[in-house]
């Protein structure tokens, strides 16, 4: 049985996958910053994910990946903030950020308190699947129009492919429920788009690269 070797692993990348784009954006955000919407939705889909784990997945290493996930998107959503200050001042960057706090203080209700109807767990799982299923789809469009990748670091891109192919062979062998199982296909099938356009767009990108030094 593939499953439980595929959750350790996931669990172990899990931990770092996230941290290349985050040292990317140090370099790049304010000139080549990722699509907010693309950080919307990983916002979305991570803070629906870890009320989801609360609620339904019983294998400690999800939530401890779910944690980890929301962890590196509040220190993304830090970095808006430091490098657009603009972005910082928005109403959508202000909901993300009251989003981000309901959900930690929903999910801590749920594990010591109360916890919540089971449907309230899916319908965070389907809307937590269909964050992360389409998160790319913003930043394809962004780099269709630049004509350039340069806002993701391709470290976390191939990183992610990796960790997607395990949650799917996770989600199969435990027979985890259906949002989990469903988007993930398509989330691969993305990430190979967005590995297209790196090749597409390589020789722009290093011209970029050698002009700004």
């Amino acid at each position: 049985m593939l499953a439980p070797y595929a959750i350790n692993l996931s669990l172990i990348l899990y931990l770092v996958f996230y941290v290349p784009q985050l040292f990317h954006n140090i370099k790049h955000m304010a000139s080549n910053p990722p699509s907010f919407l693309f950080h919307t939705l990983m916002v979305m889909g991570a803070g629906c994910d870890l009320f989801y784990a609360v609620g339904q997945i019983h294998q400690w290493q999800y939530l401890v990946t779910s944690i980890v996930m929301l962890i590196f998107m509040a220190v993304q959503h830090l970095q808006f903030a430091i490098y657009h200050p603009k972005i910082k001042m928005s109403l959508s960057y202000k909901l993300l950020s009251v989003f981000m706090i309901l959900v930690v203080s929903f999910t801590l209700l749920a594990k010591y308190i109360e916890p919540f109807p089971a449907i309230w767990y899916l319908g965070a799982g389907w809307m937590m699947h269909v964050a992360y299923g389409y998160h790319l789809v913003p930043q394809i469009i962004q780099h269709y129009n630049v004509k350039s990748t340069l806002s993701l670091s391709m470290v976390y891109i191939f990183l992610s492919l990796l960790n997607s192919s395990l949650d799917w062979i996770s989600a199969i062998g435990f027979a985890w429920p259906e949002p989990s199982q469903m988007s993930i296909p398509f989330m691969i099938a993305l990430h190979f788009v967005i590995v297209w356009q790196w090749f597409l767009y390589h020789q722009k990108t290093k011209r970029y690269l050698s002009i700004c030094g």
